[in-house]
């Protein structure tokens, strides 16, 4: 189901036909440096981790990470989306995609139109970013989206940098 459209892509929900695309992208060691234990070891193993993530998420929270696909080529290059991450109470914004798309703005455009989704549609004021210090790419993304850095915070035994955002509601007389 098309969940979101900007220029160049189209954000979807996942489906479990995705998972040989997902297997390949996150079999890239380069893809994966900074997300840990994501790197699967089969392709039953990303059925699993689609299937417990971002299908999970949609059934349990009506949101979770889209896959994102270039138009019009309908090719499946990674995801972008909003995960709840239980163990904070808090929502975060994440993304990933295959190598040979990074430096296109392609993150930026679609973190830009998932902020705009999650504050409109799912009416979030507050979002994170959880950022492994070393990942300076993800952290210009980050702050092109206009977060801004709220100290370390330690996940999943990880110390990662908290970005943090609050979105503006429009109120019905705007």
């Amino acid at each position: 189901m098309k969940i979101l459209e900007t220029e160049r892509l189209v954000l979807r929900q996942f489906e479990l036909d995705d998972a040989p695309v997902v297997f390949e992208i996150n079999s890239d060691p380069e893809v994966v440096r900074y997300a840990e234990g994501v790197t699967p070891s089969s392709l039953e193993e990303s059925i699993g981790h689609l299937r417990d993530g971002p299908l999970s998420d949609y059934a349990e929270f009506g949101y979770g990470r889209w896959a994102l696909v270039l138009k019009p080529s309908n090719e499946l290059i990674g995801f972008c989306g909003m995960k709840f991450i239980k163990e904070l109470g808090l929502n975060e914004i994440g993304y990933r995609m295959a190598r040979k798309n990074w430096g296109q703005g392609i993150a930026t455009e679609a973190a830009t139109a998932t902020l705009e989704y999650a504050r409109q549609e799912l009416g979030m004021d507050y979002v994170i970013a959880l950022i492994m210090e070393e990942n300076v790419a993800s952290i210009r993304v980050a702050e092109k989206l206009g977060m801004q850095s709220g100290g370390l915070i330690r996940f999943d035994g990880i110390d990662c940098l908290k970005y943090e955002t609050h979105l503006q509601t429009r109120h019905d007389s705007d």
